[in-house]
């Protein structure tokens, strides 16, 4: 065959070659793309369990081939296909760790999303894999599509530290979310839910669609960090002048607090510590007390809400309180204050009782000149007097 056959031979099949390959990708992009968001949650305490329990609604128009069960020591279990709905999520999402993960997969196609880390065991060296692997693996795939945009899908989830994998097949309507399975992975419980949409249906004209969605975070747990505050503030106070007052605050992470205050003009001076009971709720409080009674212990409990953007009502109600010099109960002590915060503003009243028909009212009015910087007037009406004073607050 001479040299220009094979070379219109080659040609040919360079052409015929590229038009299959084109042909394909153009198959490819016509196929429908779908998007998967799921959201998978840290089940950490039985509470947890039931609530998500809770939020699921059986479907009466479907088969009565549900799936999910609990037993006596508290694990439960949701596996499809399952006609369930996940319907009151946004009400109690506040409570769980969670992660939002998204694949978008081609019909008839499979898409993966791994996270994995690698820890390298000495003991293992000698070994072809001395590598010992945690995290997830989530593989879905779209098998058929209906008209009414229901879609038809295979996942397998699986987790690298007991090396197991869960295999469903579920039908997603469209604008629903299912929940997909439970994972145990080391003593710790997560609850996995889906939702699928075709990539020309989804709500919005411009999103962001795939991606981790936190799952490594709420896979590998970040060390605690310590989070605290704190201030510190001095005061010269006039007619007439007397001797600086002060006091602090520092609020750890923000479960627990001490703080303290010395001032003459109202003859009460006290050094406290408290703890929260509860995440946001109020706090036990314990003080040492200084009057012109002498040295007191007082308990209680204090609490601070914020009623608005910019403005917190704090209030305490220490019903015990045992004066050390008489060695006998007193009256129990009560505040409230009012604080109002703008961007370089701040002012505050409070109201304090302090027991045997001793009350202070103190109003404050601060201006922040710098950052973490303020100075401030405060006028106190205590013991039938009124005093003015002046003062720097410094934030830390």
């Amino acid at each position: 065959m001479s040299r220009q056959k094979i070379g219109v031979l080659v040609t040919v099949m360079l052409l015929a070659f590229s038009v299959d390959v084109v042909g394909a990708v153009d198959a490819e992009s016509l196929l429908p793309q779908v998007v998967y968001q799921f959201e998978i949650y840290e089940l950490e305490n039985l509470e947890e369990q039931e609530l998500v329990l809770e939020a699921i609604t059986i479907r009466k128009d479907q088969s009565r081939e549900f799936g999910f069960s609990f037993s006596l020591d508290g694990a439960f279990d949701l596996f499809g296909p399952a006609p369930t709905q996940f319907t009151a999520l946004n009400s109690i999402q506040k409570n769980f760790r969670m992660a939002t993960p998204g694949i978008v997969a081609v019909l008839g196609r499979t898409s993966t999303l791994r996270v994995v880390e690698e820890r390298l065991i000495s003991e293992r060296y000698s070994e072809a894999t001395p590598f010992q692997l945690s995290g997830m693996e989530i593989s879905v795939g779209p098998v058929q599509v209906t008209r009414a945009g229901s879609i038809f899908s295979v996942f397998d989830i699986k987790t690298f530290d007991s090396d197991n994998t869960l295999h469903s097949e579920v039908w997603i309507r469209a604008g629903e979310q299912v929940p997909l399975a439970t994972i145990e992975v080391e003593e710790r419980r997560f609850a996995v839910f889906v939702a699928a949409s075709l990539v020309d249906k989804l709500d919005s004209p411009s999103r962001s669609v795939a991606g981790l969605g936190g799952l490594s975070d709420l896979w590998w747990k970040s060390p605690p960090v310590l989070h605290w505050e704190g201030a510190l503030w001095v005061m010269l106070p006039f007619g007439p002048i007397d001797w600086p007052e002060g006091g602090f605050s520092v609020r750890l992470d923000p479960k627990f607090y001490v703080d303290g205050e010395h001032q003459r003009t109202t003859s009460y001076s006290y050094l406290g510590f408290g703890a929260s009971v509860l995440d946001g709720g109020p706090c036990l409080d314990v003080r040492w007390i200084h009057t012109q009674k002498g040295h007191s212990l007082a308990a209680g409990v204090t609490d601070r809400v914020t009623v608005h953007p910019g403005l917190t009502l704090s209030a305490g109600f220490l019903p015990v309180v045992f004066n050390l010099s008489d060695r006998d109960f007193h009256k129990p002590h009560w505040w409230v204050e009012l604080e109002a915060e703008g961007e370089s503003v701040h002012a505050s009243v409070r109201f304090q009782y302090a027991g045997e028909g001793n009350s202070i009212l103190r109003t404050k009015l601060g201006y922040k000149f710098a950052e973490h910087k303020e100075v401030f007037a405060q006028l106190t009406h205590a013991r039938g007097s009124t005093r003015f004073g002046l003062g720097l607050n410094l934030m830390f």
